[in-house]
């Protein structure tokens, strides 16, 4: 539709909306049209045309239409990254049913040491991302006997 039909259109549908007076006919885009609707909710004003009712429902109907063409992009996407030939060095991606049997089965095959409070304390610190330094700095000891536990709980 070029921009004669366009403007036809228009003063078609002014005029079955009763208006009898149509000036100059000013193309507005379907974003505009919904911004100055919006901002008529935002502010609690009624929508009370059925041409705002009609951008409304076209805007709706265009942001439901691709929320689902990216949910099936992203399904695509999965299925490929799935079925895609791993180099020989690349990690599998994590899996929670089998990372819940692997501590299952370490448990009963390799039962922890008796740690110390302190012992324990240090390889928590450590396993949440705190440094060395700083966990000798909250315990008061230094970084050497840190770095020695750690060593001989196996997380260094």
């Amino acid at each position: 539709m070029n921009n004669r039909e366009k403007q036809a259109a228009f003063k078609a549908r002014q005029r079955e909306m009763g208006l009898t007076q149509v000036t100059e006919w000013v193309p507005v885009t379907a974003r505009e049209t919904f911004k100055g609707i919006a901002t008529k909710l935002r502010n609690g004003e009624a929508v009370t045309s059925n041409h705002e009712v009609e951008a409304l429902e076209r805007e709706l109907a265009e942001a439901r239409a691709l929320i689902e063409k990216q949910r099936r992009e992203i399904a695509v996407l999965a299925e490929e990254l799935a079925a895609r030939p791993r180099a020989p060095d690349e990690p599998l991606p994590p899996n929670p049913d089998l990372e819940a049997e692997f501590q299952a089965w370490l448990k009963t095959e390799h039962p922890e040491p008796e740690l110390s409070d302190r012992d324990r304390r240090i390889r928590d610190l450590y396993q949440q991302g705190t440094t060395k330094r700083a966990i000798g700095r909250e315990l008061g000891i230094s970084d050497g006997t840190v770095r020695k536990i750690l060593g001989r709980l196996g997380n260094d």
